[in-house]
């Protein structure tokens, strides 16, 4: 994902984005103002391994830049056998958890959509090498040239498009 489309989506969903960067980052989840996250980015998130030792009002110090932050954070807890179902649903902070798996859901359609949008060239290079002998030469040298692209990856729509030319060509020279 591009930093431009961080920060559309940030934008979007500020305060539960930023949430799901705490949780992806430090095991635990959050909840503040959303006027508190304005300046937190994935950028600025210290490693886990600089604050693993520091306690809760050292961290929210450093990553906050001040120590009068009101912050929730979740955790589990068993109920009192008597305590009304509507007072788990008021303290359960239920909404902010469901807006943190709405974005925790597009978060992951993003990365699924990116995974299926390029093709590792090694991997590509390897199946070009299996099948080379099947294929006709010409084909062969399309292929080649995505691998010989500077990138790590291949485009997938890339790829396919230049497929589809090369079999459309191949159709019509042999409708003449």
């Amino acid at each position: 994902m591009t930093e431009q489309e961080i920060f559309i989506v940030s934008k979007r969903k500020s305060k539960e984005r930023k949430c799901f960067w705490i949780l992806q980052k430090y095991g635990f989840l959050i909840d503040c103002e959303e006027k508190e996250l304005r300046d937190i980015s994935r950028k600025n998130l210290p490693e886990l391994t600089e604050v693993e030792n520091n306690t809760f009002i050292q961290w929210k110090e450093r990553l906050f830049k001040k120590k009068d932050v009101a912050i929730k954070v979740y955790s589990l807890r068993n109920p009192k056998p008597t305590e009304k179902i509507s007072d788990l649903i008021d303290n359960s902070g239920g909404e902010h958890l469901q807006q943190i798996f709405k974005t925790f859901k597009k978060y992951t359609e993003e990365e699924t959509e990116k995974e299926l949008s390029a093709y590792p060239k090694k991997d590509f290079e390897d199946l070009l090498k299996e099948i080379s002998n099947t294929l006709l030469e010409e084909t062969q040298e399309l292929l080649r040239k995505f691998i010989s692209n500077k990138d790590d990856n291949i485009s997938a729509k890339e790829l396919i498009k230049e497929l589809i030319k090369h079999f459309d060509g191949r159709e019509k020279s042999k409708m003449k």
